[in-house]
């Protein structure tokens, strides 16, 4: 789209860039179809042109969205066939749209096109609504009698309008998918309008289009992987990290020894991918591996480069800590022993002085019976 003193559009070749066809609105549209009214200072977007799709037979539909039109082009000459919207329309409809966006051709033959279009329902300035909330239209326009019908609707999941932008697409399913701008808000319908799901992002986020495709993902650069190894409870053990940004397909990772002079390579293990980066830990070590990524029907999808790492050195501390680690559980025995009989120790010997003060005791009291006897004697 162009912008500027007259709006327009041009088409290119896409890989040469060379120009194809070039339209102006300039002696084709005039200002009194505009809704919005001129500005004084900086230039007045009568037109606002935000969308161009193309004919079977090489015409043009224009969406101009500050004149509610829909505007369909010679391919030939540059000359408006018909205005379907707006101040001039040459259909009868009794429907209504305006600011609309994304006017797309759906299908078409020499009487009967069908377009979609998401109809915003409100233009800039927030200027009285023509709908009460936003919505994606499908209209028939049959281009022999020019007459023009509502086919679908697909509401606003909120209930709410796209106040700047947003766009329809329709799926391969026959479904409807519209981007609504603001909140970066979604949402998917059925052909017949039932909604089957909205989605929004954060509240200052707005998204000019959203689209809805099969997407797989395969990067030209290999994975990322970092490797580790170190001595644990007296074996070897490496620690693998692997990711691939952008990969949509990856099912598993296989980790390889590097390939020898003869061209074979040994497997060493495989494991499946979790997330984003998946870490992995296996015993052994290899000082040159390779991670090569596998799909769900186990072909290989790329291998990263060569790791090369040292194999780390059995020190006096690392066996040390091993040797402390496997006579964790020992010591701890040992001085659960320790403990026990120091508790039986005590408990003995204050057994015994318990005894020896009872025997003392019994001795005492003897003495005071015999002398009691004795004294009672001299009475008698």
């Amino acid at each position: 789209m162009l912008s500027g003193e007259s709006p327009g559009f041009e088409e290119r070749d896409s890989k040469t860039l060379q120009l194809r066809f070039a339209w102006s609105a300039e002696g084709h549209i005039d200002v009194n179809e505009s809704f919005v009214k001129p500005v004084c200072n900086g230039v007045w977007d009568f037109l606002h042109a935000n969308s161009v799709d193309k004919f079977p037979g090489g015409d043009y539909l224009l969406c101009g969205r500050h004149t509610d039109t829909l505007y369909k082009i010679s391919g030939q000459d540059g000359t408006i066939l018909w205005r379907f919207g707006g101040k001039q329309s040459d259909f009868a409809f009794q429907g209504h749209f305006s600011g609309q966006h994304d006017a797309r051709i759906i299908a078409h033959n020499e009487t009967y096109t069908v377009i979609s279009i998401l109809d915003n329902a409100i233009r800039p300035g927030l200027q009285p609504t023509t709908n009460n909330y936003s919505r994606g239209m499908l209209i028939g326009l049959h281009t022999d009698t020019m007459v023009a019908s509502v086919l679908q609707t697909y509401p606003h999941p909120h209930g709410g309008y796209a106040v700047g932008r947003g766009n329809f697409q329709l799926l391969g399913n026959g479904n409807a998918f519209l981007g609504w701008w603001m909140q970066g808000l979604i949402s998917e319908y059925t052909s017949d309008g039932r909604l089957l799901m909205d989605a929004s992002w954060l509240p200052r986020l707005k998204s000019y289009r959203s689209y809805k495709f099969d997407w797989v993902g395969h990067p030209a650069e290999p994975p990322d992987v970092f490797v580790r190894s170190a001595w644990t409870e007296g074996r070897m053990q490496t620690m693998i990290y692997v990711s691939w940004n952008g990969a949509t397909e990856v099912d598993h990772w296989v980790v390889y020894k590097a390939s020898g002079d003869d061209g074979s390579r040994k497997r060493l293990a495989a494991f499946k991918r979790t997330g984003f980066e998946t870490a992995f830990k296996y015993d052994g070590f290899e000082g040159d591996m390779t991670i090569e990524a596998i799909d769900r029907s186990g072909s290989p999808l790329g291998e990263s480069l060569i790791v090369t790492i040292e194999q780390p050195k059995r020190t006096r501390w690392t066996y040390g800590l091993e040797r402390a680690r496997r006579t964790r559980i020992s010591a701890f025995a040992l001085c659960s022993l320790v403990v026990v009989c120091v508790l039986v120790g005590v408990s003995l010997g204050l057994l015994r002085k318990s005894r020896f003060l009872m025997s003392g005791w019994d001795l005492r009291g003897q003495k005071l019976y015999e002398r009691d006897i004795l004294r009672r004697s001299k009475w008698l």
